[in-house]
């Protein structure tokens, strides 16, 4: 992957004014970010059910799924 591609590829991260060089989003940060999500996934594996123990993109997995429920619940009531 080139290193435009790898800059568009981390959803929710944007190069504002290119503050971030190319090559550091594209090499040395996805290094970096891997280590953390390693570490999210191990705690999560080693605390199943444990909600504190989640990680931060499951917690916001299931707040999408709460938010988008109760929106269509509330869009069919009449009063």
């Amino acid at each position: 992957m080139n290193a435009p591609e790898a800059v568009t590829a981390f959803v929710g991260i944007e190069n504002e004014n290119e503050f971030y060089s190319h090559h550091y989003l594209a090499e040395v940060f996805r290094s970096d970010i891997k280590t953390q999500l390693a570490a999210w996934e191990d705690r999560e594996d080693a605390h199943p059910g444990d909600e504190s123990a989640r990680a931060p993109y499951t917690r916001l997995r299931q707040l999408t799924r709460d938010w988008f429920a109760l929106r269509d619940r509330i869009a069919r009531e009449r009063s």
